[in-house]
């Protein structure tokens, strides 16, 4: 590891432990460079710095378990990382390894400060908290009202797709 690679994650531990101090709760990179960040029982986060030391990537497993196996279930949850405002600096994606739907987003470290590392990690907590609303949501309607949802958020997202296409 060169020096400014111990330097960027020294300085991403020192914002974190600070971060945790003003919260009362202890926050630090482990050997993996890695940080889980309890929101509330059922939910937690990941900060990680990656291997480049360039950056970081913030991630939360949302939803059940094992994902729905619903063609428009699916759709829907994808169209928000395009209609879906909560989620523009982030990806909610399907994650391979776990087949799991993930929240994520990635962070340059250069010019990050205590401040900055806060506030992302506020507003990440905020967007994986309406993510899980939403699906919440979603699965409770397409588990049971599936044809009469699948129609609706089919047509709502067509609708938003048409606006996009009048707007650009």
């Amino acid at each position: 590891m060169n020096n400014t690679s111990d330097y960027r994650l020294k300085a991403i531990n020192t914002c974190l432990g600070k971060i945790g101090n003003k919260h009362g709760i202890d926050l630090s990179l482990d050997n993996n460079n890695t940080c889980i960040i309890k929101l509330n029982d059922n939910c937690d986060m990941a900060l990680e710095v990656l291997d480049n030391k360039d950056s970081i990537v913030l991630l939360a497993y949302v939803g059940q378990e094992k994902v729905i196996d619903d063609v428009e279930y699916l759709k829907e949850i994808l169209s928000w990382n395009y209609d879906l405002p909560a989620l523009e600096s982030c990806t909610l994606g399907l994650c391979s390894a776990s087949d799991r739907f993930t929240l994520k987003t990635y962070i340059d470290i250069d010019h990050l400060d205590e401040i900055a590392l806060e506030n992302i990690i506020i507003h990440f907590g905020e967007t994986l908290n309406t993510i899980i609303e939403e699906l919440k949501l979603l699965e409770s309607k397409t588990l049971h009202q599936p044809e009469a949802n699948n129609k609706q958020f089919t047509v709502r997202s067509q609708a938003l797709f048409d606006l996009n296409k009048k707007l650009v």
